[in-house]
């Protein structure tokens, strides 16, 4: 992750949002473990789009321990019962994403620790943070998305759904490319397979798309919702008016 003279700015306006809003200091120690726990994949992530699934079962039983206990300062039984009812739902769903390769394995670990690490609404929100931060999550990524496509072929990518066709020699030479997922190759998805198949045809189109560093936009997720509250709640509240 880049550094710069506004990082440390950053990192102490969240910390001091925390340290306002939390309900107690292990609401803090919460917090500031999901941070730093979550920080950790996302920077693998980024670089090799690949977290290790056995970092998250250690990470998340202390995530869990610290966000239950937590959880009952914060908020009643029965609104830490529901929010984790909740939490699990979008688990869920997560899951359901993953098994029709719409979301990584990664991800849906990272949405069951946020889950279980933050259950109960902070800042008088009504909804689980896990909520809240896949919102801005998806902001992020969507915004992503829209750029990388822009740089990729211009204006007239930046709302697809299906791919844009890139010939086979430009994916594997070029390094705007990198990472992007690549369909109707006809082979298992196995990056080697794939690869092998694009450089026996080079002048071949595929359709492509950007693939995105999820735990990573989650993790901006989670800065902005402790810095900024629950956005996802206030526009519901609006919506529902």
């Amino acid at each position: 992750m880049p550094g710069g003279s506004g990082s440390p700015q950053c990192i102490g306006l969240v910390v001091f949002r925390i340290v306002i809003y939390s309900t107690g200091s292990l609401a803090l120690v919460d917090a500031a473990y999901t941070l730093a726990a979550l920080a950790i994949p996302a920077v693998q992530d980024i670089v090799y789009r690949e977290i290790p699934p056995e970092y998250w079962v250690p990470v998340g039983l202390l995530g869990a321990a610290l966000g239950v206990s937590a959880g009952m300062q914060a908020c009643t039984p029965h609104l830490l019962r529901a929010s984790l009812l909740l939490g699990l739902i979008i688990v869920l769903v997560g899951g359901i994403l993953y098994l029709v390769g719409l979301l990584g394995g990664g991800d849906v670990y990272a949405l069951a620790f946020l889950a279980v690490s933050i259950p109960c609404p902070l800042r008088g929100g009504v909804l689980p943070p896990v909520y809240e931060v896949l919102f801005y999550a998806i902001i992020v990524e969507t915004l992503y998305r829209v750029l990388t496509l822009w740089r990729a072929c211009g204006p007239r990518c930046t709302l697809t759904i299906r791919g844009v066709p890139v010939r086979a020699h430009e994916l594997l030479a070029e390094g705007r490319f990198r990472w992007w997922i690549i369909h109707g190759v006809g082979v298992e998805d196995d990056e080697l397979d794939v690869e092998l198949a694009l450089a026996e045809e080079p002048e071949r189109q595929v359709l492509a798309v950007p693939g995105s560093p999820m735990v990573a936009f989650l993790l901006l997720g989670l800065i902005l919702y402790l810095a900024l509250g629950p956005c996802l709640a206030r526009l519901l509240e609006v919506l529902l008016r």
